[in-house]
């Protein structure tokens, strides 16, 4: 315990004899951990003694879902460090889109935008031929993401280079996932080996999206024409026939667009015979692409190319054929047609990845059911513990509604109406702040007349996440209702990113109401996903795995806002009678079936009364 810098709440002794036990057996941990148990320092006292007794490069490797969320871990090591006054490195580790001054010079933004400016400039770059680590750097204590640019940028160094030269003093390093489970790591391998080190996967229930999406990609109609205009920009470049293949392939995917079906799937080979494109076409289109990015990195602009995009398209289409576990789908959205190449393979993919390392320790608030984690994730040898909620059985009260369901493809008028009467009695009688969390912004957009004539008449303030919010838009109003005085009432999807991103410590949060179990849309895509993980798990096992748990994973995700720890006070209202089905009711968080209630919907009003608190 010597790590560990805090008093130890219940469940964090066990937790980090248990992580230590099985890490030094070499062992896979799955940890289900609600919010506010303090996973972090516990992870963090559990490993460091370990790792700092080797003397060899390695150690911790932190992965975090997004670049937004790598400061954490490093920031309960700074208190660490002050806690045994020691020196411990660590770094919080960014991609180039976020640390390339040349970029932010340029003004160019993205990804994919920023490594080909780095590719194509990096021998010239000012920065980069500047950038040198030196002892100081390391001697006060672990960078954030900010310490680290702020160094670079005061000595104009390239802050991702030298990022990565500071991680050969490391011993704890803060990354996203992508470095993990994408080709991306063999810039951290080098420096950092992954052999001798843990692994910690934060928010692991994430992994299985974040895994097919790293290997999935897809283009629209307006990626077409945009490469036929960027052929028509450089011809002096293009050998003949390549503007009419990429033209006819657009007429036929204008042609597609046409079809009533929302989704449906196309065959790759179908889509170039009829348009004409071989692999010759496909190398010319890669060779034109790259010197279209070279072009206009070097006239300081964004280099990006919708031809080579288009082409890397094709080349991964056609190396996935016949592979079981790859639909190929295309989508109409708005006025635009999208094709996609979707690789379903999560416990196939990731399990490829895990033997990197010395041992690996997986961590949730919403890990359970551990057995389906695992074995969705690929994790072979895997120690599996729940720790149970902390919070105060006498300060939550929770409601499972009958009568209400938002089963079917629309609320009717009668449905729409009892969700009013009962959002009604939650709005009046919750004292505080509260969220809807609702099943689909189609759902949401439903109610949302009755939703803000309840607000109105309750004096409350309402705070509303819309389809397509952008980043700087939704973190103030965020903030604004957290500052809202217990008058807010946020209105969300489930699936949105207040419902799990979010932190809500305290009273900022006193209530959640969910409409409706957040089961996928029965779509194409949703289909072709029980079939694949029922081939691979059996009929039953499948159906659980790839529809039920995901959804009561999310459900989860939204209840827990409320709850950080046992002085948290929290209101809970299932507005679905579907939560009672007993495969249902077991996934949902402890504190909700320790306290449960069934009560109608029109019942609602009396049991809020009857239960004030």
């Amino acid at each position: 315990m010597k790590y560990f810098p805090y008093k130890a709440r219940e469940g964090q002794e066990e937790l980090i004899a248990l992580v230590q036990e099985a890490t030094e057996l070499g062992r896979n941990v799955c940890i289900h951990a609600p919010t506010g148990f303090g996973k972090t320092p516990a992870v963090l006292a559990a490993l460091l003694p370990i790792h700092l007794r080797e003397k060899r490069r390695g150690g911790i490797i932190w992965a975090v879902r997004t670049g937004n969320e790598t400061d954490r871990p490093i920031e309960e090591l700074r208190v660490i460090c002050n806690h045994v006054n020691e020196n411990i490195f660590g770094i919080s580790f960014r991609g180039k889109a976020d640390m390339c001054l040349l970029a932010k010079r340029l003004g160019i933004e993205g990804h994919e935008a920023v490594s080909n400016l780095c590719r194509l400039k990096k021998k010239e770059c000012p920065f980069y031929k500047r950038t040198k680590v030196r002892e100081e750097m390391v001697e006060n204590g672990p960078l954030l993401f900010t310490d680290t640019l702020e160094l670079a940028a005061s000595e104009d160094m390239c802050p991702y280079y030298l990022q990565l030269e500071l991680l050969k003093f490391a011993k704890v390093v803060s990354l996203s996932y992508n470095y993990v489970l994408s080709p991306l790591g063999w810039v951290v391998r080098r420096r950092f080996p992954f052999t001798f080190s843990t692994l910690v996967v934060d928010e692991a229930h994430n992994l299985t999206d974040a895994v097919r999406n790293l290997y999935s990609d897809r283009i629209s109609t307006e990626t077409v024409r945009r490469a036929i205009r960027e052929v028509e920009e450089f011809g002096r470049f293009a050998p003949k026939g390549i503007k009419e293949v990429l033209e006819r392939l657009l007429l036929i995917l204008e042609g597609m667009s046409m079809a009533t079906e929302e989704e449906r799937t196309f065959y790759p080979l179908d889509l170039m015979r009829d348009s004409g494109i071989r692999t010759e076409h496909i190398k010319t289109m890669l060779n034109l692409g790259s010197k279209i990015q070279s072009n206009r990195a070097a006239e300081g602009k964004a280099p990006r190319s919708s031809l080579h995009h288009l082409a890397r398209f094709l080349t991964l289409a056609l190396s996935k054929l016949g592979t079981n576990g790859i639909a190929y789908i295309t989508t109409k959205e708005k006025n635009r047609l999208y094709l996609e190449v979707w690789d379903m393979r999560s416990a196939e993919l990731l399990s490829e990845v895990w033997g990197e390392f010395r041992n690996c320790i997986f961590m949730s608030g919403t890990l359970a059911p551990i057995e389906a984690f695992a074995e969705m994730s690929g994790i072979p040898d895997c120690i599996g513990k729940v720790f149970p909620s902390p919070a105060d059985s006498n300060k939550i009260r929770s409601f499972i509604l009958t009568g209400l369901s938002t089963k079917g493809e629309v609320l009717d008028e009668e449905t729409i109406r009892k969700y009013a009467v009962a959002i009604r009695a939650f709005l009046e009688r919750v004292k505080g702040n509260v969220a809807i969390f609702t099943a689909s912004y189609r759902i949401q957009n439903d109610l949302m007349p009755d939703i803000v004539d309840s607000a109105i008449d309750s004096g409350r303030e309402l705070f509303v996440e819309r389809e397509g919010m952008k980043g700087e838009e939704a973190r103030n109003m965020l903030l604004n209702f957290k500052r809202s005085e217990g008058r807010g009432v946020l209105v969300a999807p489930v699936r949105g990113r207040f419902a799990e991103g979010a932190d809500f410590p305290g009273e900022e949060l006193v209530g959640a109401f969910v409409v409706g179990v957040p089961f996928a849309r029965l779509t194409l895509r949703t289909k072709l996903d029980v079939e694949y993980n029922q081939k691979i798990y059996g009929k039953r096992k499948g159906l659980y795995y790839a529809y039920i748990v995901p959804a009561m994973r999310m459900a989860s995700q939204a209840l827990g806002r409320v709850i950080r720890s046992s002085e948290d006070y929290g209101t809970f209202v299932l507005g679905d009678e579907r939560f009672l089905r007993p495969e249902l009711v077991r996934l949902l968080p402890d504190f909700v079936r320790r306290t449960a209630r069934v009560v109608s919907y029109l019942n609602l009003p009396e049991a809020l009364d009857s239960t004030n608190m």
